[in-house]
């Protein structure tokens, strides 16, 4: 028996990133844990990026891309790019995993009002930055995932929403995104997938992942960390200050990303002081 029933009963939020979907799609080890997680009374939401996916469809357009503190300047037309990206990838996840015998329902950040953020005007450091239509999300719908939940589906959200004010499309960094709907959720845990192993003090000496962070660690990390990290220790933190009681980074290309071991064992995990 694995750890999944000593969480029987708790909320699981599980990002997965486009760097850790491989082919864009779950792997056979990732929908068994899957199986596992529901099987032992964990209630589960997963939340998506599409990176990778993104960046390749930008330049087929001849769309510039660039990135600032870790995040992705966007335009318009890139927004919409982004936009088709997320739904497109959703679609055929939520589709595999019901394909697999689960229950799936893809949700679009960006419709019935599930995602409402606010432009981001801030780097992690408190220093003004302009991104463009970059979000961050203010409220989340919440009925429509206990909603889904209740009808024995599993929620896939994609990291895309709507501005407040104007209704426009807001590119909203995935583990951000991802932060921000388990808190609001009121989430146990926070999982993020991605491609490294978790966060390296002293990268690329592979000998310094930091498996263990108090809350109050994070922020003089932040200023250490290559760019890709800086949204993923950032969501921790936001996570585990709004009441998540744990936010771990972990590498989803391995077998059995979530079986494997322990929550806190593997990866980096960000827990409450």
């Amino acid at each position: 028996m694995n750890w999944f029933s000593d969480h029987s009963g708790e909320t699981f939020l599980i990002k997965v990133g486009g760097n850790a979907l491989g082919d864009s799609d779950f792997s056979p080890d990732f929908i068994e844990d899957l199986k596992g997680l529901l099987d032992a009374g964990i209630r589960v939401i997963l939340s998506h990026g599409a990176g990778p996916q993104i960046s390749a469809e930008l330049e087929r357009r001849s769309i510039a891309s660039e990135f600032r503190d870790g995040q992705r300047v966007t335009s318009e037309t890139a927004a919409e790019v982004v936009r088709e990206v997320l739904v497109a990838l959703g679609s055929a996840l939520a589709g595999q995993l019901r394909s697999a015998g689960l229950e799936a329902v893809a949700l679009r950040g960006d419709e019935d009002g599930l995602l409402i953020g606010h432009r981001l005007t801030e780097d992690t450091a408190g220093r003004p930055i302009d991104l463009g239509l970059v979000g961050v999300v203010d409220t989340v719908r919440t009925e429509l995932l206990e909603d889904s939940i209740e009808r024995g589906e599993i929620p896939l959200v994609s990291a895309i929403a709507r501005e407040r004010d104007t209704a426009k499309l807001l590119n909203v960094n995935a583990d951000l995104a991802a932060a921000s709907i388990a808190a609001a959720i009121r989430a146990d845990r926070l999982l993020l997938l991605t491609n490294v192993e978790g966060l390296f003090e002293n990268w690329p000496d592979r000998s310094s992942l930091v498996n263990r962070l108090s809350l109050g660690d994070v922020d003089p990390m932040l200023g250490k960390v290559e760019q890709g990290m800086i949204p993923k220790l950032a969501a921790c933190r936001d996570a585990v200050a709004s009441g998540v009681r744990s936010a771990t980074i972990l590498d989803g290309r391995v077998r059995h990303p979530l079986s494997k071991s322990r929550l806190g064992t593997a990866g980096t995990t960000v827990w409450s002081e």
